[in-house]
């Protein structure tokens, strides 16, 4: 499902931050895996952390992406995606240049075309134990919608808000010929590295993106 999102959530997610240039290339995707139909096939698939010494990239990794979307991210916006995003694809980490620990940030999840069926991500820590948490995935509103994938791992609580918080983010891929663009807070427990896992049908996707020991920007 392509997801709209009101006005001021839209430019608040898709025009965060600003350009960078020391983006460096991701870890990439694999196709050497067991195909999968479901999200309950993908969970068996065990995290593949990156090597250690694997840099972290503190920009996008990619500022030419064309998404073209079936509807706008909000109403009256014409159909296109940010064009930036971390990640080599087909899946990019995108809505934000930075993200910061502690609260939430909210993020646009790119898929290109050709990434149909179910989606599972998850994500933690390269040489530490703190975790990438999600939101459930939010309609065109900005409220959650869909079945929450189990229970919540924390709650946290930040601009008048609480929000509840799973190990992963569950998604369904892309509708050809367009790009998908789907809505969802992430929340970073602590600075440092993070590897992040995408799970889809044929392929498992690895994004990197550094998460740096500063306090987030007043909105």
């Amino acid at each position: 499902m392509l997801l709209l999102i009101t006005p001021a959530l839209a430019a608040c997610a898709a025009l965060g931050g600003g350009p960078s240039t020391n983006a460096q290339r991701q870890p990439g995707m694999t196709t050497n895996v067991t195909p999968a139909a479901s999200i309950e096939e993908l969970r068996k698939r065990p995290l593949r952390p990156p090597p250690a010494r694997s840099s972290c990239p503190t920009a996008p990794t990619h500022q030419d992406l064309k998404p073209v979307l079936a509807t706008g991210l909000a109403p009256g916006k014409p159909p296109a995606g940010p064009d930036y995003g971390y990640g080599d694809g087909p899946v990019y980490l995108s809505g934000q240049y930075d993200f910061y620990p502690g609260g939430w940030d909210n993020a646009i999840w790119l898929v290109e075309p050709a990434a149909t069926g179910p989606l599972l991500i998850r994500g933690q820590q390269l040489k530490g134990s703190a975790r990438a948490t999600f939101s459930r995935q939010s309609d065109e509103y900005g409220k959650p919608s869909g079945p929450a994938p189990g229970k919540p791992v924390s709650t946290q609580s930040a601009y008048g808000m609480s929000v509840p918080f799973y190990s992963e983010l569950d998604l369904v891929g892309a509708e050809p010929p367009y790009w998908g663009a789907y809505f969802a807070d992430t929340h970073f427990d602590a600075a440092g590295c993070y590897f992040i896992q995408v799970d889809g049908t044929t392929f498992s996707e690895l994004i990197l993106v550094e998460v740096p020991d500063a306090a987030r920007p007043p909105a």
